[in-house]
């Protein structure tokens, strides 16, 4: 005879340690708008990150959300400092879901999903970066993402069908047959259940396993969430993981639609690469952000649930590297003013979730807080690829100024660099003139040294 008094206090403690472990991991996470978060990675908005690691660097291929989606790729030696680098392919303005595989050739192959057909198209490259020739339309898929099995060699793409399944293509693999990667031998629809498949398919492969993991729910909702299924055969059965997502919101914390991801492994860890909403436009399929965090299987091979963070990775803990010193971090502002939510002091708190903004001129401010010799000065905006006009300036006195760099008379794009100039000063100065929609600034950098 069951002593329901005995199964109702094992519930009811059972409850208790998950609330209790739940509100410990929301607790030790940082709050949405701390200072040195590194979620998000990248300044900006930018969506469905691919992940390379190849010819000893890191890249991250996104979407990256705006009106003109200009394809780029972000560039790091050490996951710690990274530069963006604009692929010089133009006319493609519904560029999303890069995924790119250097091939036995030596060629990079850069395949794209595009917007106006919602098919996967391929570039080929001489350089991660370019330069590119088109080749065109490879496959039907939608958001394909190619995959070298580890265990076989076989290159494949994994990728959406019009029905919202998932897909998969065997690309041809003799590098010296004059379809390598751009011709499909073989396609198929992995046989599985694929609990709420959306799309954004990924493959890790794992003692054995290929893991099948994918983007649920919506892309424009903040339930937008990230699951998996697993088999002994890449083309299956597959039967499906937990129920429950492995990575989702955390309305808490103000992280909202995790999805369309990628994962790498370091030093036999593995991380996975996501993007999330912006939470002051969430729910939105549009303003995203990359973020890194952790990724864990357990004693059953499973993928255990993902934790999403603010505070993200720290890898100058893993790899050495360090970031140079910003004499603008978390020092004193002004500004003409902001919109709410959007503090001046957003603009040096070294967190690119944050940011200031006023609306389309404005000024910011920053005091550097003693005389120093200033040898580079790096905005970062919101958009990579909208134009602004504004002028940097420097002063000793916070009264007389000088200029460092005008950008007032013909626009610049948002990620342009500013040329590196020597100047010695205590104050830093940032005046729009007219930007896309508001005076915006994730972040402002300031890099020298203080003067003797």
């Amino acid at each position: 005879m069951f002593n329901f008094n005995i199964i109702t206090r094992f519930c009811v403690l059972s409850f208790l340690v998950n609330v209790i472990f739940f509100t410990s991991s929301i607790a030790q996470d940082k709050h949405y708008e701390a200072p040195g978060n590194h979620n998000p990675v990248i300044p900006g908005f930018f969506a469905d990150p691919s992940f390379v690691a190849m010819d000893g660097k890191y890249y991250i291929y996104p979407t990256t959300v705006s009106k003109y989606m200009e394809p780029v790729v972000w560039v790091s030696d050490d996951l710690v400092n990274w530069n963006v680098h604009h692929l010089g392919i133009t006319g493609e303005h519904f560029f999303w879901a890069p995924s790119v595989l250097k091939g036995k050739n030596e060629k990079y192959y850069l395949y794209h999903t595009s917007g106006f057909d919602f098919k996967c198209h391929l570039y080929i490259g001489e350089t991660p970066t370019g330069p590119w020739e088109k080749f065109g339309f490879v496959e039907e898929g939608f958001d394909l993402q190619v995959f070298e099995d580890p265990s076989t060699g076989k290159v494949y793409g994994l990728s959406s069908d019009p029905q919202s399944r998932p897909r998969i293509v065997e690309f041809e693999n003799d590098p010296d047959d004059p379809g390598y990667l751009t011709k499909v031998v073989h396609e198929a629809s992995p046989e599985g259940p694929f609990f709420d498949y959306t799309e954004g398919s990924f493959i890790v492969y794992r003692n054995g396993w290929y893991y099948l993991m994918y983007s649920g729910g919506k892309c424009g909702d903040v339930t937008y969430n990230i699951r998996y299924a697993r088999s002994r055969d890449i083309y299956g059965p597959y039967l499906d993981g937990p129920k429950h997502a492995i990575l989702e919101q955390v309305p808490e914390k103000n992280i909202y639609g995790t999805g369309h991801h990628s994962v790498f492994m370091l030093n036999d860890e593995y991380y996975i690469v996501y993007h999330r909403q912006d939470k002051y436009n969430a729910p939105t399929c549009s303003e995203r952000m990359v973020c890194i965090d952790k990724m864990e299987f357990d004693a059953e091979g499973h993928i255990k649930k993902i934790t999403p963070t603010n505070a993200g990775i720290d890898f100058s803990e893993i790899t050495g590297a360090e970031k140079p010193k910003n004499l603008a971090l978390g020092k004193e502002t002004t500004s003409s003013g902001n919109a709410k939510g959007f503090e001046p002091d957003y603009a040096v708190d070294g967190n690119y979730g944050t940011r200031w903004m006023h609306g389309n001129s404005g000024s910011f401010s920053v005091d550097l807080g003693t005389v120093s010799n200033i040898e580079r000065i790096v905005p970062y905006f919101l958009y990579y690829d909208y134009f602004n006009l504004y002028r940097i300036k420097t002063s000793m006195d916070n009264q007389n100024w000088d200029l460092y760099f005008d950008q007032s008379k013909i626009a610049q794009k948002g990620a342009s660099s500013v040329p590196p100039k020597k100047a010695k000063a205590r104050y830093v100065k940032i005046e729009f003139v007219r930007g896309p929609s508001a005076a915006t600034l994730c972040e402002l950098e300031v890099y020298g040294s203080p003067a003797k």
